[in-house]
């Protein structure tokens, strides 16, 4: 082990160093789907969807198994496991929620019903809930319908973060939430605009001064 630490990917110079949306050196660019962009002002909090904690994937959850008496894990009201959001305090005094409401997360995507634990460790503005729920039951027609198994995956973008690699936008997310009135959404998915992937409006060009440094490398 060298013990040197490269700034500078050379497998993504030498595959494409003109490329805006994954240059070879990490540089800051603001989310096409985050604060600030004008989804922002219909869907103001950011949600964060990171692997679970207490299963692998899908495994063992909603399965009859000990992980059901986690309850960091899922909630029990009434007689359904709900999967959990994490909420800030602060947002959450705002709307009226408390620990342990059912709580509906939503955009132009979907309707998710999770369990609310309010905490101080999320930051305001922003939404914690785990990604990989095992069940997938809506209350209306599948796809189309408020949802009730935790599948928070359904509402992020079905597009990549970048055009040139297969990864997901799992953390690009916005959503609106609320203390659950029992409504149930129906969506019509032909009105989602999603931003392409290499949108120059929304990476523009590479900034001079880190061309400067990658030209350096060659």
């Amino acid at each position: 082990v060298s013990g040197k630490i490269e700034f500078v990917a050379n497998s993504l110079l030498r595959y494409d160093p003109n490329d805006t949306e994954r240059p070879p050196m990490s540089i800051y660019r603001p989310s096409w789907e985050g604060p600030g962009t004008e989804l922002a002002e219909k869907w103001p909090y950011q949600l964060f969807i990171p692997h679970n904690r207490y299963s692998f994937h899908t495994q063992q959850d909603m399965k009859d198994s000990w992980l059901q008496d986690i309850t960091d894990h899922r909630v029990k009201v009434k007689d359904w496991y709900y999967w959990i959001a994490r909420i800030n305090n602060r947002d959450a005094e705002e709307k009226g929620i408390k620990d342990g409401d059912l709580v509906e997360l939503w955009n132009d995507r979907a309707s998710v019903i999770c369990a609310a634990r309010i905490t101080g460790r999320v930051p305001k503005g922003s939404v914690h809930s785990y990604g990989s729920a095992a069940v997938y039951r809506c209350l209306g027609e599948p796809g189309k319908s408020t949802e009730i198994g935790g599948c928070v995956n359904a509402l992020s973008p079905s597009r990549s973060i970048v055009k040139k690699s297969h990864s997901t936008a799992a953390n690009s997310v916005l959503i609106e939430f609320r203390k659950w009135d029992g409504q149930v959404r129906s969506f019509d998915f032909s009105k989602i605009t999603v931003p392409n992937c290499a949108d120059d409006a929304i990476f523009g060009d590479i900034p001079a001064a880190h061309n400067n440094i990658l030209n350096k490398t060659k």
